[in-house]
């Protein structure tokens, strides 16, 4: 199930965010796409949620500060902390958010922190469960050599074709001898 409220803030937000990028209005080709893509992204997340909860795929609170605080975060931390002017990740402003996060009290930061939380454990989620079905998929060099030698055979052969339209239906002279020994 797919919360309709939900659908329609999505939509708003990614139709705010076409409309900020393309600068201007919003058309109605901007605004299908923006529902063809937020449809897509809800069908893909829950059909992903249910296959990795039925699996028991989880992150870890150490691997979900590992991809935020550690050495190589998620590519949405780094996104959401770099400095515009030199295009680097800047690991003090982070650090100096999530110590204001903690003492200053700031709800609507709270809540983006924790919707930018969810999105990473999401994403870490989602490359667990494509890591483990790329490395399921196994082919032996020996099944690789057959299907090679299987689609690169070439064989030398003669044939003789006879074509039976050239023939005509009056030369030939059918008996009843002829349709008996074709039945038995």
């Amino acid at each position: 199930k797919i919360d309709f409220q939900e659908f329609n803030q999505q939509v708003d937000q990614t139709a705010e965010m076409f409309k900020q990028q393309m600068g201007g209005n919003l058309t109605p080709q901007m605004k299908s796409y923006a529902v063809q893509q937020v449809w897509n992204q809800l069908l893909q997340k829950e059909i992903l949620k249910g296959e990795i909860e039925k699996i028991g795929l989880e992150v870890s609170k150490n691997e979900l500060n590992d991809l935020v605080t550690g050495k190589n975060p998620s590519n949405q931390i780094v996104q959401a902390f770099t400095d515009p002017q030199t295009g680097q990740f800047n690991r003090n402003q982070l650090v100096t958010f999530i110590s204001q996060l903690n003492t200053a009290g700031n709800p609507q930061a709270a809540q983006q922190w924790e919707m930018l939380l969810a999105a990473v454990k999401e994403e870490r989620l989602n490359n667990k469960y494509t890591s483990l079905l790329n490395n399921s998929v196994y082919v032996t060099s020996l099944e690789a050599n057959d299907e090679y030698q299987q689609r690169n055979k070439l064989a030398n052969f003669k044939y003789v074709l006879l074509d039976y339209a050239s023939v005509k239906d009056s030369e030939i002279k059918i008996t009843d001898a002829d349709y008996q020994a074709y039945y038995d």
